[in-house]
């Protein structure tokens, strides 16, 4: 009976541990941008918009998409 409950508890620490560690994963938020048909990349707007995000810690590929 000692030996089943030992092996339930250390199963129920390394699932209590493993949940824990998906918690602490980062948001990873999504930006979409609607504008005329031709070149995004060259529009000064969106060059502004992204410089306020990078201003506000927001970096493209690490927690920004």
């Amino acid at each position: 009976m000692s030996k089943k409950l030992l092996v339930f508890a250390l199963g129920a620490m390394l699932l209590g541990l493993s949940i824990q560690a998906q918690a602490q994963q980062p948001k990873v938020y999504r930006v979409g941008v609607l504008g005329a048909p031709g070149s995004l990349e060259e529009n000064p707007n969106l060059k502004g918009f992204r410089d306020g995000l990078r201003e506000a810690e927001y970096i493209e590929g690490k927690n920004l998409q």
